[in-house]
């Protein structure tokens, strides 16, 4: 048996639950003499259960007065129909199976009908306008995205002269229920041949992340995103982009995303602002993504061997007599061995690595190192080390230190800059 689960809706009757895929839930009016006379509530519900539990689920159907109750992620409680509240021994509860595509391994997709009338509440108006997302007239519709968030649609109809008030209400009953900057709610309205008759429709949509603000400015829809990239040299940065509507002046949000990158190293950016028919920003920024100092984007090193086997010699030249070539036996004892390279660092200046000379042979020069900026922020280290002795070098040890010569994964480094700053 699998458990109900918590990241979309679920519906229970009596004992008895299941998942919801799509909700529609009305509300109407009804009247009696003029006066309220409580709410006719009807449910389309679209969703499936579990094969081992749907022979219960057709008994609790049979029985009419149980409890019904609509639960949203998590389990927060979005619709509640006691069988207190409801006349004629209701809720009445109905299903069919359908074909339509869902649910998990063992689970069967039903239709489920609700109906029930139930008595008045305290804000229901007699031949009122709505003023409340769950107002009589109203209707409600839930569906679920593929990516489990789930979109609110509230849609309805007011008249008279306070018409457009009753709509504003209704739109900020929304609001106050489904919040930005998790929601953005949208309005769109019809005039019908009524006159100062408007269908409306009120739609909240949930945002996979909540959206940005700043200086007064809030982001009312758009996009997000983040890329990484690891370039030929190894340096690894991520671009931040923000594809945005405001409500208000786009720079001033921008400052205000710009800010949440504090911290990050800013390599580039661009920024671009529309009017007119909208105030939009299009802003990107690529920053390292590296959490550490010192990453090391470019690393050579080499070594020269002067093995000594040939003696040296100096050339001199006589009128009339030619060239000459005076040859000095023990100088070609001397041998010398050299090992030079450089490296180029992200805000660091990579650390010089250790001598690889071969056994015997000592500094003939003091090492010379050179510490230099490239850009603002990569900072390249040079060395070269020379070595003399007498020994000669063999092919074991040349292949020893051949060996050992290779770039460090993350070698030590001096901070350039002090860190966190741009």
């Amino acid at each position: 048996m699998a458990a109900i689960l918590a990241n979309i809706m679920s519906c229970s009757v009596g004992t008895d639950e299941f998942q919801v895929t799509d909700l529609a839930w009305k509300n109407e009016p009804a009247l009696k003499d003029g006066l309220p006379h409580g709410r006719t509530v009807s449910a389309k519900i679209d969703g499936w259960i579990d094969n081992d539990k749907l022979g219960a689920f057709t008994a609790v159907c049979g029985r009419s007065g149980q409890d019904v109750i609509v639960r949203g992620v998590n389990g927060a409680v979005l619709y509640s129909l006691p069988a207190a509240r409801c006349m004629n021994l209701g809720p009445h509860v109905a299903y069919e199976q359908t074909s339509m595509k869902g649910g998990t391994a063992g689970s069967v997709n039903i239709a489920v009908t609700i109906s029930a009338q139930t008595m008045a509440e305290p804000n229901d108006i007699p031949g009122g306008n709505p003023n409340q997302a769950d107002s009589p007239g109203n209707e409600i519709t839930y569906a679920i995205r593929s990516d489990g968030l789930i979109d609110v649609s509230v849609s309805g109809e007011a008249s008279g002269p306070d018409a457009d008030a009753s709509v504003a209400a209704v739109v900020a009953d929304v609001r106050n229920r489904y919040r930005w900057p998790g929601y953005v709610v949208k309005l769109s309205q019809t005039l019908t041949g009524k006159g100062d008759s408007r269908k409306f429709s009120i739609s909240a949509e949930r945002m996979a992340m909540d959206l940005p603000d700043g200086g007064g400015t809030r982001a009312t829809e758009g996009t997000c995103s983040v890329g990484l990239t690891v370039d030929a040299e190894g340096v690894r940065t991520s671009t931040v982009s923000y594809d945005v509507v405001c409500d208000g002046d786009p720079m001033a949000l921008e400052s205000s995303v710009r800010s949440a990158l504090d911290g990050k190293i800013i390599v580039s950016s661009n920024v671009e602002v529309s009017g007119y028919k909208e105030r939009r920003l299009r802003c990107s920024y690529v920053v390292l993504s590296s959490d550490f100092l010192g990453p090391v984007t470019q690393y050579t090193e080499s070594i020269e061997i002067d093995s000594g086997e040939d003696p040296t010699a100096s050339v001199t030249e006589y009128d009339g007599v030619g060239v000459a070539l005076v040859y000095n036996q023990a100088k070609g004892n001397a041998r010398t061995f050299k090992q030079s390279g450089s490296a180029v660092g992200l805000r660091a200046y990579p650390t010089p690595p250790a001598s690889k000379s071969p056994t015997g042979f000592v500094l003939s020069a003091r090492p010379r190192i050179r510490y230099e900026i490239v850009d603002a922020i990569k900072h390249r280290t040079t060395w070269n080390y020379e070595f003399v002795g007498t020994k000669s070098i063999g092919a074991a040890e040349v292949a020893a230190i051949l060996a050992v010569l290779f770039r460090p994964l993350n070698p030590a480094s001096t901070p350039a800059v002090a860190a966190g700053s741009k």
